[in-house]
């Protein structure tokens, strides 16, 4: 987790990064370890989360955030290239309940 941006407005705002194995998914655990991570942001007054997810293909990833709380607010489409093909950002966003 990271503040989502460095200016003042954003203070309330946090950026998640999650990168669980593939072992442990079918477990659920980088699921729980989430959850988790956003009831401890909530508890110390930070509003939302935000998750860049960089790729629209990266259904792992979106199947991740969802059952936590997050719903796709926007994609940037064709913004980052990598292994010779244009990928797009999925921008999802969780509020935190305090």
């Amino acid at each position: 987790m990271n503040p989502y941006r460095p200016r003042a407005g954003y203070l309330l705002t946090l950026e998640d990064s999650v990168y669980p194995q593939p072992k442990f998914s079918k477990k659920e655990i980088a699921l729980k370890l989430l959850q988790e991570l956003l009831s401890q942001c909530g508890t110390l007054c930070y509003l939302e989360m935000i998750a860049v997810i960089g790729d629209s293909t990266n259904h792992a990833s979106i199947r991740l955030q969802e059952p936590a709380g997050f719903v796709e607010v926007g994609v940037f489409q064709n913004i980052g290239f990598k292994f010779g093909r244009f990928l797009d950002s999925v921008y999802m966003q969780a509020h935190l309940k305090t």
